[in-house]
């Protein structure tokens, strides 16, 4: 939707980073995950930075 001029970001794009993250952490695989930034434009999503704590 944008705010203050900017364009509308892509929500399908961000759903799916949403949606593989959850999958990751349903797997049992990973202890703690940290996605910062995330960039979202008007067309896609980026991870930008990506920290993961593995199960051992």
């Amino acid at each position: 939707e944008g705010y203050r001029g900017s364009l509308p970001v892509d929500k399908d794009a961000l759903r799916e980073i949403l949606i593989g993250v959850s999958e990751i952490i349903a797997s049992g695989s990973v202890e703690e995950i940290d996605l910062n930034p995330v960039a979202l434009y008007p067309e896609g999503a980026l991870v930008l930075d990506a920290k993961m704590k593995l199960c051992v």
